[in-house]
């Protein structure tokens, strides 16, 4: 008779056994992460399924029935991960609890063992496989932090008092410390490379286009972890200070790049981590690791363009598209849909989410202001090949796209704002008086963000600089102008 056993443990002896080609590590990660996003620890990892009791089931005995026999098959499978579950003597009487901590400390064992295998430099397999080792450890952590239980409490609360980025951050140190007590050695790029990727797949939880579609979690928890993200002492400073010691090896910084790349896409960041990221950014718009540059940049211009309404729809931790890409929705269904978000936007969120608003924009023209120069002299000399102009015309059109309606906007711009103004218009007619289809195209979305802010403006005749405003009507028939006779119009 055929007997089930447990797909935790086969995953992980797959991850862990010497023979395994990338594609069936990658499969094992895999299950495991698609497990950990739709069920919870209890039934993903499902240790018990091995010696024929049944998953979700209550456990009398978390030692006996748990803990111990999985400490003995780690000592089949690794020796690190014996070491690190043989060391590890705190059990509480929380079956979710425990599980959490196995799965914490094992997916960091197999993040480290799979960095000491090699580099990610040049290397996509292994960065795809650390990714995905990093985004299973990211949705543990937001399980062990947000528990069904500590959710329907009133108010919602976490169920410990460490944050989501200390959870992961303390894993993959205890991993790093116990290797390196088990062979003598400090084996730090193993351990630069797991934080480097890992650290990309917290803020990629509540991605909208991301992990937040597949995630299988109370609204509740991620509208927690979004707070606690945003708050600087459990998120943002941690998230900064977990990277900023690997930006001196250059090797990481295409890693780095993309964990802040997924970083902005959701969550902001202040001016400050922009000057210290400058140094590994601007040198890569001219060398091999462009697309990890222009990808980062792209992506703050274009969480700069979010509305207010779309962050609170965010930090609720529902899905905006939900309600708009599935056609089969019953009208029924949208409208209790409309309903919740009608009722978030009644909350205190709005404040706080125009102030988050208004300041990603002020963000992005900072970066604009750091950038502009490299972004022009690339295009007008054009230092691309064929492959990446697509990626620079993009980037360009995002930042136009995000920093002309803010700074049409602002009344009294300073001399060094009016200067990026006025940069910013010759970008914007730069790309639509361009002779490629392509990037003519890109022209389109920031010339209407402008054109329906002027207009906004002359409707609420909210008081704002003359020059300033007929500059940007200016720019605004010439660009419509260009787009119209590149599109070749006949003269009748």
């Amino acid at each position: 008779d055929h007997e089930a056993g447990s797909t935790w443990i086969a995953c992980v002896m797959l991850l862990c056994a010497d023979g395994t080609n990338y594609a069936e590590r990658l499969f094992a990660a895999q299950t495991i992460l698609s497990r950990l996003r739709r069920v919870s620890l209890v039934e993903s990892v499902d240790i018990e399924m091995e010696i024929g009791m049944s998953a979700g089931n209550s456990i009398p005995n978390l030692f006996e029935t748990v803990l111990k026999p999985y400490v003995e098959w780690m000592s089949v499978c690794n020796p690190l991960l014996f070491r690190m579950m043989d060391n590890h003597s705190q059990l509480v009487d929380d079956e979710e609890r425990t599980k959490g901590e196995i799965a914490a400390l094992t997916l960091s064992g197999l993040s480290f063992l799979t960095a000491s295998s090699g580099s990610t430099e040049n290397n996509p397999m292994l960065t795809t496989l650390l990714d995905t080792i990093g985004n299973a450890l990211a949705t543990t952590a937001l399980r062990i932090r947000y528990t069904t239980a500590s959710i329907s409490q009133t108010p919602p609360r976490a169920a410990t008092p460490i944050a989501v980025i200390v959870i992961m951050s303390s894993s993959l140190t205890t991993a790093f410390t116990t290797y390196n007590a088990m062979h003598g050695t400090t084996d730090r790029h193993a351990l630069n490379q797991t934080f480097a990727v890992s650290m990309g797949g917290i803020p990629d939880l509540l991605s909208p286009g991301g992990v937040r579609g597949f995630l299988s979690v109370d609204p509740k928890c991620l509208n927690l972890l979004s707070s606690e993200l945003r708050n600087w002492d459990t998120g943002i400073r941690i998230f900064y200070n977990c990277l900023q010691p690997l930006f001196g090896v250059r090797e990481l910084h295409g890693n780095i790049l993309t964990s802040l790349e997924k970083w902005v896409t959701v969550l902001p960041i202040p001016k400050s981590y922009i000057d210290c990221v400058m140094p590994i950014l601007k040198p890569h718009f001219h060398s091999e690791l462009k697309e990890n540059a222009f990808g980062f940049a792209t992506a703050l211009f274009e969480s700069a363009q979010i509305e207010a309404d779309q962050i609170v729809v965010a930090k609720a931790g529902m899905l905006e598209a939900a309600a708009e890409e599935k056609k089969k929705k019953a009208s029924r269904r949208r409208k209790r849909w409309q309903e919740k978000v009608k009722k978030v936007e009644n909350v205190e969120l709005v404040p706080e989410a125009k102030q988050e608003s208004y300041f990603r924009k002020d963000v992005a023209c900072y970066l604009c202001s750091l950038i502009l120069d490299d972004i022009k002299g690339i295009i007008l000399l054009e230092e691309y090949d064929a492959d990446e102009g697509a990626m620079v015309w993009a980037c360009a059109s995002a930042c136009v796209g995000s920093c002309l309606p803010h700074l049409v906007e602002i009344r009294g711009l300073d001399p060094q704002q009016t200067e990026l103004f006025l940069n910013n218009l010759e970008l914007l007619l730069e790309i639509c008086t361009s002779c490629e289809r392509g990037e003519l195209m890109l022209g389109y979305e920031p010339l209407i963000f402008l054109y329906s802010t002027v207009l906004s403006l002359e409707q609420k005749q909210v008081g704002t600089d003359e020059p300033i405003l007929k500059m940007a009507v200016e720019n605004i028939y010439q660009c419509v102008m260009a787009l119209a006779t590149s599109c070749a119009y006949p003269d009748d």
